[in-house]
């Protein structure tokens, strides 16, 4: 009867542990499966942050190329001012002249900000900013085929 409660004893300590470390084999699972996943977001951020990088740069790489008054004239095409022409809307100049380039002393030539910080890049403004510039460019050279936005602006629309 002794060895019976006994063995009975040692079975339910048994049962018991292996409950414990089947409770613990989860939670080291739900654990992994959490990490995998923030580690998932962090690189997806680092990937956003890279693309944001780059299109930003390519912006002001190709407002830099050009002068706020240059006037363009190809064979039989009217002159044409290319940056109120190519953003032909105020506020989108106001918001390429906050955050992407600012003008000389003499407003004769663009120059390049300082590169935004990672925070920087995630502002909503700044990232409508690039992409409203990159819609009016491809506006623009839709409109005006024979006027090369890649010849002035080294402009390479994006695919």
């Amino acid at each position: 009867m002794v060895v019976t409660i006994i063995s009975l004893l040692a079975l339910l300590g048994t049962l018991v542990g292996v409950y414990y470390a089947r409770g613990q084999l989860r939670e080291a699972k739900r654990v992994r499966e959490e990490d995998a996943r923030a580690l998932a977001r962090q690189h997806e951020a680092e990937r956003e942050e890279l693309e944001w990088a780059d299109r930003y740069e390519r912006l002001v790489s190709q407002i830099t190329k050009i002068t706020p008054t240059m006037t363009v004239q190809p064979t039989g095409v009217p002159a044409t001012q290319l940056y109120p022409s190519i953003f032909p809307d105020a506020r989108i100049r106001e918001a390429l002249q906050t955050y992407i380039v600012e003008m000389n002393d003499s407003t004769t030539q663009f120059l390049r900000r300082p590169n935004p910080r990672p925070d920087e890049l995630r502002l909503t403004n700044l990232r409508e900013t690039i992409k409203r510039a990159e819609e009016c460019m491809a506006e623009f050279q839709k409109r005006n085929p024979k006027i090369d936005l890649k010849y002035y602006m080294g402009f390479q629309s994006r695919g």
